[in-house]
């Protein structure tokens, strides 16, 4: 994204993030960082990082619970896609970088951060459910306005998350936040 683009085609005051699977989880850190300047850099410092909302679907929330990424056999290793995004490195070995891309760890009573809507398969078998499902646990206990939705059937991916029903009702909750 350019300076051009920032200043001619986008509106600072509708700012929205969607993502899916790993997208989710950049989504959420994004969001849910915008106030704390930690992953900012002095490019374009002087644009906020604040999003109206955000949408995850079937994300990681926590890269550490390996019972809950079955189909990865080298979940948390250095080659692994989490291990590769602190450097190479085990995500179980090197906690402090770990915690960095855990989103979970970022939402907190006292800091804003944007309304969520999730969805997560019942059936997925590559993200478990239950990422999505601590993660909302958590934005509960910490007061924050999430909606979540556990869809029977669904797996990874599934066409329902992309089907005219499911956008429709992404398109409204993204409308119900625009200024």
């Amino acid at each position: 994204m350019t300076l051009e683009d920032i200043q001619t085609k986008i509106d600072p005051e509708n700012i929205f993030l969607m993502g899916d699977s790993s997208g989710g989880n950049t989504a959420f850190i994004t969001a849910f960082t915008a106030d704390m300047n930690c992953m900012d850099t002095d490019v374009y410092k002087e644009y906020s990082c604040k999003v109206n909302a955000v949408v995850d679907l079937y994300g990681v929330s926590c890269v550490k619970i390996k019972e809950d990424f079955p189909t990865t056999p080298n979940q948390g290793e250095p080659d692994s896609p989490e291990g590769l995004e602190i450097g190479s490195k085990n995500v179980y070995e090197h906690p402090e970088l770990s915690d960095q891309i855990t989103c979970m760890n970022y939402v907190k009573k006292e800091l804003p951060s944007p309304p969520v809507l999730m969805m997560h398969g019942i059936a997925d078998d590559t993200v478990a459910p239950n990422q999505s499902i601590q993660l909302y646990k958590k934005l509960k206990e910490e007061e924050k306005d999430a909606t979540f939705y556990l869809v029977e059937g669904a797996d990874h991916g599934h066409p329902y998350f992309w089907c005219e029903p499911t956008l429709s009702l992404i398109e409204q909750f993204f409308k119900k936040y625009m200024k």
